[in-house]
Protein backbone atom coordinates (compact mmCIF):
# COMPACT_ATOMS: atom_id res chain seq x y z
CA UNK A 1 0.00 0.00 0.00
CA UNK A 2 1.80 3.56 -0.98
CA UNK A 3 1.62 6.52 1.47
CA UNK A 4 -1.21 8.13 -0.54
CA UNK A 5 -3.66 5.21 -0.46
CA UNK A 6 -3.40 4.94 3.73
CA UNK A 7 -6.22 6.82 5.46
CA UNK A 8 -5.56 8.79 8.22
CA UNK A 9 -6.42 7.92 12.05
CA UNK A 10 -9.49 9.10 13.62
CA UNK A 11 -10.69 10.40 17.34
CA UNK A 12 -14.09 9.17 18.47
CA UNK A 13 -15.09 12.03 17.12
CA UNK A 14 -14.17 11.39 13.25
CA UNK A 15 -11.35 14.11 14.13
CA UNK A 16 -7.73 13.22 12.65
CA UNK A 17 -5.74 12.80 15.74
CA UNK A 18 -1.54 13.62 15.89
CA UNK A 19 0.14 10.82 13.83
CA UNK A 20 3.37 10.11 11.95
CA UNK A 21 3.67 7.66 8.95
CA UNK A 22 5.84 4.73 9.53
CA UNK A 23 7.39 3.39 6.05
CA UNK A 24 8.34 0.25 7.76
CA UNK A 25 4.98 -0.80 8.68
CA UNK A 26 3.72 0.90 5.52
CA UNK A 27 1.01 2.60 7.90
CA UNK A 28 0.47 5.59 10.21
CA UNK A 29 1.03 5.49 13.84
CA UNK A 30 -0.18 7.58 16.44
CA UNK A 31 1.98 10.05 18.84
CA UNK A 32 1.86 8.30 21.68
CA UNK A 33 1.81 11.73 23.93
CA UNK A 34 -1.42 12.89 22.16
CA UNK A 35 -4.13 12.71 24.62
CA UNK A 36 -1.30 12.77 27.33
CA UNK A 37 1.07 14.65 29.52
CA UNK A 38 4.90 14.81 27.52
CA UNK A 39 7.05 14.38 30.52
CA UNK A 40 10.74 16.68 29.23
CA UNK A 41 13.88 15.55 30.69
CA UNK A 42 17.03 17.41 30.33
CA UNK A 43 19.50 15.87 32.87
CA UNK A 44 21.59 13.63 30.16
CA UNK A 45 24.32 11.83 32.32
CA UNK A 46 23.93 12.06 36.12
CA UNK A 47 27.17 10.86 37.25
CA UNK A 48 28.90 11.07 41.11
CA UNK A 49 32.08 9.78 42.25
CA UNK A 50 32.29 8.81 46.03
CA UNK A 51 35.58 6.97 45.80
CA UNK A 52 34.47 3.89 47.21
CA UNK A 53 36.89 0.71 48.08
CA UNK A 54 40.38 1.45 48.45
CA UNK A 55 41.62 2.33 45.45
CA UNK A 56 40.39 4.24 41.93
CA UNK A 57 37.66 2.26 39.95
CA UNK A 58 37.43 2.02 36.04
CA UNK A 59 35.97 5.58 36.53
CA UNK A 60 39.52 6.96 36.71
CA UNK A 61 42.74 7.05 35.34
CA UNK A 62 46.18 8.08 36.79
CA UNK A 63 47.43 9.93 34.08
CA UNK A 64 51.06 10.30 36.00
CA UNK A 65 51.86 10.71 39.60
CA UNK A 66 54.64 13.14 40.78
CA UNK A 67 57.48 11.64 41.78
CA UNK A 68 57.41 11.68 45.83
CA UNK A 69 53.42 11.91 45.55
CA UNK A 70 51.05 9.59 46.99
CA UNK A 71 47.57 8.89 45.83
CA UNK A 72 45.30 6.74 48.35
CA UNK A 73 41.56 6.21 48.68
CA UNK A 74 40.02 5.05 52.14
CA UNK A 75 36.55 6.33 53.96
CA UNK A 76 34.97 7.73 50.69
CA UNK A 77 37.98 10.05 50.33
CA UNK A 78 40.38 10.36 47.39
CA UNK A 79 43.31 11.70 48.70
CA UNK A 80 46.68 13.09 47.01
CA UNK A 81 50.03 14.32 48.99
CA UNK A 82 52.38 15.83 47.37
CA UNK A 83 55.18 15.51 49.25
CA UNK A 84 58.61 17.93 48.86
CA UNK A 85 60.14 17.21 45.75
CA UNK A 86 60.39 19.47 43.06
CA UNK A 87 58.95 20.12 39.34
CA UNK A 88 56.86 16.97 40.35
CA UNK A 89 52.93 17.00 39.48
CA UNK A 90 50.18 14.36 39.39
CA UNK A 91 47.61 14.08 36.69
CA UNK A 92 44.21 12.08 37.57
CA UNK A 93 41.39 12.25 34.75
CA UNK A 94 38.03 10.89 34.69
CA UNK A 95 37.20 8.07 31.94
CA UNK A 96 33.84 9.62 31.25
CA UNK A 97 33.25 12.68 28.90
CA UNK A 98 30.74 15.16 28.93
CA UNK A 99 28.79 17.80 26.89
CA UNK A 100 28.29 21.35 27.24
CA UNK A 101 25.88 21.92 29.17
CA UNK A 102 27.18 20.33 32.29
CA UNK A 103 27.74 21.25 35.65
CA UNK A 104 30.70 19.82 37.85
CA UNK A 105 31.18 20.17 41.84
CA UNK A 106 34.66 19.28 43.85
CA UNK A 107 33.31 18.31 47.34
CA UNK A 108 37.22 19.57 48.77
CA UNK A 109 39.85 20.72 50.77
CA UNK A 110 43.40 21.14 51.45
CA UNK A 111 45.46 20.03 54.41
CA UNK A 112 47.21 23.43 54.20
CA UNK A 113 47.67 26.54 51.70
CA UNK A 114 51.84 27.24 51.38
CA UNK A 115 53.89 28.42 48.82
CA UNK A 116 55.24 26.70 45.65
CA UNK A 117 52.20 24.44 45.00
CA UNK A 118 49.04 24.35 43.15
CA UNK A 119 46.43 22.57 42.71
CA UNK A 120 43.71 22.32 39.64
CA UNK A 121 40.12 20.97 39.91
CA UNK A 122 39.27 21.34 35.76
CA UNK A 123 37.49 20.54 32.77
CA UNK A 124 39.57 19.34 29.82
CA UNK A 125 38.46 18.16 25.95
CA UNK A 126 41.17 15.25 24.61
CA UNK A 127 44.02 17.70 23.81
CA UNK A 128 43.85 19.90 26.89
CA UNK A 129 43.54 22.99 25.25
CA UNK A 130 39.99 23.52 26.03
CA UNK A 131 39.66 24.40 29.35
CA UNK A 132 37.91 25.83 32.82
CA UNK A 133 39.81 25.35 36.26
CA UNK A 134 39.86 26.26 39.64
CA UNK A 135 43.61 27.05 40.98
CA UNK A 136 44.31 26.71 44.74
CA UNK A 137 47.61 28.14 45.44
CA UNK A 138 49.37 30.83 47.59
CA UNK A 139 49.00 31.02 50.95
CA UNK A 140 45.81 32.24 51.82
CA UNK A 141 42.58 29.54 52.78
CA UNK A 142 40.16 32.16 51.14
CA UNK A 143 41.29 32.82 47.54
CA UNK A 144 40.88 30.78 44.67
CA UNK A 145 41.95 31.83 40.65
CA UNK A 146 39.49 30.68 37.91
CA UNK A 147 40.38 30.89 34.39
CA UNK A 148 39.97 29.60 30.86
CA UNK A 149 41.19 28.72 27.83
CA UNK A 150 39.79 27.43 24.23
CA UNK A 151 42.09 26.43 21.56
CA UNK A 152 45.02 26.89 23.62
CA UNK A 153 44.77 30.81 24.32
CA UNK A 154 44.48 31.06 27.94
CA UNK A 155 41.84 34.57 29.04
CA UNK A 156 44.05 34.97 32.04
CA UNK A 157 43.99 33.66 35.89
CA UNK A 158 41.35 35.62 38.08
CA UNK A 159 41.62 35.83 41.96
CA UNK A 160 38.29 35.67 43.93
CA UNK A 161 37.67 35.39 47.69
CA UNK A 162 36.10 31.94 48.22
CA UNK A 163 35.20 30.11 51.39
CA UNK A 164 37.52 28.51 53.28
CA UNK A 165 39.59 25.42 51.77
CA UNK A 166 40.39 24.62 54.87
CA UNK A 167 37.61 22.46 55.34
CA UNK A 168 35.27 20.58 52.94
CA UNK A 169 33.64 23.32 50.47
CA UNK A 170 31.76 22.74 47.03
CA UNK A 171 34.35 24.15 44.03
CA UNK A 172 31.44 24.83 41.36
CA UNK A 173 31.85 24.89 37.66
CA UNK A 174 29.20 25.41 35.36
CA UNK A 175 29.93 25.47 31.51
CA UNK A 176 27.28 26.80 29.24
CA UNK A 177 27.44 27.78 25.22
CA UNK A 178 27.60 31.35 26.11
CA UNK A 179 29.32 31.83 29.59
CA UNK A 180 30.92 29.47 31.92
CA UNK A 181 30.57 30.29 35.89
CA UNK A 182 32.93 29.31 38.87
CA UNK A 183 31.04 29.21 42.25
CA UNK A 184 32.29 28.85 45.69
CA UNK A 185 29.51 27.05 48.37
CA UNK A 186 29.30 25.23 51.38
CA UNK A 187 29.03 21.89 51.47
CA UNK A 188 25.78 20.23 53.63
CA UNK A 189 24.38 23.40 53.76
CA UNK A 190 20.79 25.23 52.02
CA UNK A 191 23.32 28.49 51.87
CA UNK A 192 22.44 30.46 48.63
CA UNK A 193 25.93 30.18 46.02
CA UNK A 194 28.47 32.56 48.17
CA UNK A 195 30.62 33.83 45.94
CA UNK A 196 30.31 34.08 42.06
CA UNK A 197 32.99 34.50 38.69
CA UNK A 198 31.54 34.85 35.18
CA UNK A 199 33.57 33.98 32.30
CA UNK A 200 32.33 34.96 28.49
CA UNK A 201 35.84 35.03 26.53
CA UNK A 202 38.01 32.32 25.48
CA UNK A 203 35.48 29.66 27.24
CA UNK A 204 35.60 25.84 26.33
CA UNK A 205 34.39 24.95 23.04
CA UNK A 206 30.64 23.62 23.17
CA UNK A 207 31.20 20.92 20.36
CA UNK A 208 33.93 19.11 22.23
CA UNK A 209 33.75 16.20 24.57
CA UNK A 210 35.18 17.27 28.29
CA UNK A 211 36.95 14.86 30.95
CA UNK A 212 36.99 16.13 34.43
CA UNK A 213 40.61 16.67 35.66
CA UNK A 214 42.35 16.70 39.29
CA UNK A 215 46.29 18.15 39.25
CA UNK A 216 48.45 18.41 42.39
CA UNK A 217 52.31 20.43 41.90
CA UNK A 218 55.11 21.02 42.97
CA UNK A 219 56.70 24.56 41.65
CA UNK A 220 60.28 24.60 40.37
CA UNK A 221 61.01 25.56 44.14
CA UNK A 222 60.69 22.89 46.39
CA UNK A 223 57.46 23.36 48.82
CA UNK A 224 58.75 23.87 52.64
CA UNK A 225 56.02 20.69 53.31
CA UNK A 226 54.01 17.87 51.77
CA UNK A 227 50.15 18.83 51.20
CA UNK A 228 47.16 16.99 51.18
CA UNK A 229 44.31 17.47 48.37
CA UNK A 230 41.28 15.53 50.00
CA UNK A 231 38.30 15.24 47.61
CA UNK A 232 35.02 13.59 48.69
CA UNK A 233 33.47 13.76 45.99
CA UNK A 234 33.36 14.32 42.07
CA UNK A 235 29.72 15.39 40.85
CA UNK A 236 28.35 15.95 37.22
CA UNK A 237 25.05 16.92 35.89
CA UNK A 238 25.40 16.43 32.42
CA UNK A 239 22.15 18.20 31.10
CA UNK A 240 20.31 19.46 27.82
CA UNK A 241 19.00 23.33 27.66
CA UNK A 242 15.42 23.76 26.31
CA UNK A 243 13.61 26.93 25.32
CA UNK A 244 10.23 26.78 26.51
CA UNK A 245 6.98 29.20 25.19
CA UNK A 246 4.76 30.21 28.25
CA UNK A 247 1.35 30.05 26.87
CA UNK A 248 -0.40 33.35 27.11
CA UNK A 249 2.73 35.22 27.40
CA UNK A 250 4.25 35.18 23.48
CA UNK A 251 6.00 38.88 24.94
CA UNK A 252 2.90 40.62 24.63
CA UNK A 253 2.44 43.32 27.42
CA UNK A 254 -1.43 43.58 27.08
CA UNK A 255 -4.09 42.48 29.62
CA UNK A 256 -5.71 39.89 27.44
CA UNK A 257 -1.99 38.20 26.65
CA UNK A 258 -1.05 38.52 30.58
CA UNK A 259 -0.18 35.53 32.88
CA UNK A 260 -2.39 35.72 36.14
CA UNK A 261 -0.15 34.79 39.13
CA UNK A 262 -1.70 34.07 42.61
CA UNK A 263 0.12 33.94 45.97
CA UNK A 264 -2.09 32.60 48.96
CA UNK A 265 -1.68 33.75 52.28
CA UNK A 266 -0.09 37.00 51.67
CA UNK A 267 2.95 38.34 49.32
CA UNK A 268 6.95 37.70 50.55
CA UNK A 269 9.13 40.20 48.80
CA UNK A 270 12.62 39.75 49.30
CA UNK A 271 15.91 42.61 48.62
CA UNK A 272 19.39 42.37 49.29
CA UNK A 273 20.30 44.56 51.83
CA UNK A 274 24.30 45.87 51.46
CA UNK A 275 25.83 46.62 55.19
CA UNK A 276 28.85 48.10 55.95
CA UNK A 277 29.66 48.16 59.56
CA UNK A 278 32.77 50.54 61.54
CA UNK A 279 34.07 49.99 64.58
CA UNK A 280 34.59 53.82 65.10
CA UNK A 281 36.04 54.17 68.57
CA UNK A 282 36.59 52.36 71.88
CA UNK A 283 39.09 55.04 73.51
CA UNK A 284 37.17 56.13 76.33
CA UNK A 285 36.86 60.50 76.42
CA UNK A 286 37.66 62.66 78.99
CA UNK A 287 35.92 65.54 80.19
CA UNK A 288 34.03 67.72 77.75
CA UNK A 289 35.83 65.63 74.80
CA UNK A 290 34.36 65.09 71.24
CA UNK A 291 35.11 62.07 69.04
CA UNK A 292 34.79 63.12 65.35
CA UNK A 293 34.87 59.88 63.27
CA UNK A 294 36.23 59.13 59.82
CA UNK A 295 34.81 61.03 56.92
CA UNK A 296 32.20 58.15 55.21
CA UNK A 297 31.85 58.88 51.33
CA UNK A 298 28.86 57.90 49.31
CA UNK A 299 29.86 58.26 46.03
CA UNK A 300 28.38 60.13 43.43
CA UNK A 301 25.90 56.79 41.90
CA UNK A 302 22.62 57.02 43.99
CA UNK A 303 21.52 53.67 42.78
CA UNK A 304 24.18 52.46 44.69
CA UNK A 305 23.27 54.69 48.08
CA UNK A 306 22.55 53.02 51.21
CA UNK A 307 18.87 54.61 52.44
CA UNK A 308 20.30 55.00 56.57
CA UNK A 309 23.21 55.47 58.76
CA UNK A 310 23.23 53.53 61.98
CA UNK A 311 25.33 54.38 64.95
CA UNK A 312 25.36 52.98 68.47
CA UNK A 313 26.82 54.33 71.68
CA UNK A 314 27.95 53.01 74.81
CA UNK A 315 29.67 55.04 77.64
CA UNK A 316 29.60 55.16 81.18
CA UNK A 317 29.05 58.84 81.82
CA UNK A 318 26.63 60.61 80.24
CA UNK A 319 26.82 62.16 76.51
CA UNK A 320 25.29 63.22 73.02
CA UNK A 321 25.93 61.14 70.26
CA UNK A 322 25.50 62.58 66.53
CA UNK A 323 25.42 62.03 62.82
CA UNK A 324 26.35 64.65 60.21
CA UNK A 325 25.96 64.96 57.04
CA UNK A 326 27.97 66.89 54.48
CA UNK A 327 26.98 68.12 50.44
CA UNK A 328 31.04 68.66 50.52
CA UNK A 329 32.65 67.03 52.86
CA UNK A 330 33.65 70.39 54.63
CA UNK A 331 30.28 72.21 55.89
CA UNK A 332 29.45 69.08 58.58
CA UNK A 333 25.37 69.58 59.61
CA UNK A 334 23.00 67.71 61.68
CA UNK A 335 19.33 68.16 61.55
CA UNK A 336 16.87 68.09 64.86
CA UNK A 337 16.41 64.39 65.15
CA UNK A 338 20.20 63.49 63.97
CA UNK A 339 21.44 63.45 67.96
CA UNK A 340 20.40 61.28 70.89
CA UNK A 341 21.53 61.92 74.56
CA UNK A 342 22.63 58.49 76.62
CA UNK A 343 22.21 58.62 80.21
CA UNK A 344 25.40 57.16 82.01
CA UNK A 345 25.63 53.32 81.59
CA UNK A 346 22.84 53.37 78.67
CA UNK A 347 23.41 52.19 75.26
CA UNK A 348 21.59 53.83 72.52
CA UNK A 349 20.83 53.50 68.88
CA UNK A 350 20.37 56.26 66.48
CA UNK A 351 19.30 55.63 62.57
CA UNK A 352 19.32 58.93 60.30
CA UNK A 353 17.94 58.58 56.72
CA UNK A 354 20.89 59.95 54.53
CA UNK A 355 20.66 62.90 52.14
CA UNK A 356 23.85 64.39 51.45
CA UNK A 357 27.52 62.23 50.21
CA UNK A 358 29.00 62.35 52.74
CA UNK A 359 28.43 61.24 56.81
CA UNK A 360 30.02 60.61 60.04
CA UNK A 361 29.13 60.05 63.64
CA UNK A 362 30.58 62.28 66.10
CA UNK A 363 30.16 61.87 70.36
CA UNK A 364 30.36 64.64 72.90
CA UNK A 365 31.23 63.64 76.18
CA UNK A 366 29.67 65.28 79.27
CA UNK A 367 31.10 67.16 82.52
CA UNK A 368 32.87 63.72 84.29
CA UNK A 369 35.67 61.69 81.90
CA UNK A 370 34.79 58.56 80.73
CA UNK A 371 36.30 55.12 82.08
CA UNK A 372 34.72 53.17 79.25
CA UNK A 373 33.24 53.54 75.96
CA UNK A 374 32.21 52.37 72.53
CA UNK A 375 30.91 53.46 69.05
CA UNK A 376 30.39 51.26 65.93
CA UNK A 377 28.05 52.31 62.45
CA UNK A 378 26.50 51.42 59.84
CA UNK A 379 24.92 51.99 56.78
CA UNK A 380 21.77 50.20 55.25
CA UNK A 381 19.74 49.95 52.45
CA UNK A 382 15.95 49.41 54.25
Amino acid sequence: MSYADNTLKLDANGRPIPQAYNPVLDDFEEVTSYGKQLIVGTLQQPWREDFPGTGLNTNWQVVQTGSGHTISVANSVLSIATGTTANTETIIRSTKKFTIPFRVWFIAYLSQRIANQEFYLEVVNEAGDMVAQWLLDGTSATNGKHNVANAGTYGGAISMTTLSSASYTIFEIELFPDETYFVSRYADSTSSKSYVGCRTRLIPDLTQEYYIQIRAKNLSTAPASSTTLYIDAVVVQDISELTAEITGGRGGGGASQSISVYAPAGVSAYMRNRRTVYTDSTTALAASATYTGSTRDLGTDGNNYPAFAIARAYADQPGTLYIEQSRDGTIWRSAVGDSIALAAGETRTLTVRLLARYWRVKYVNGATAQGSFELISSTSEV
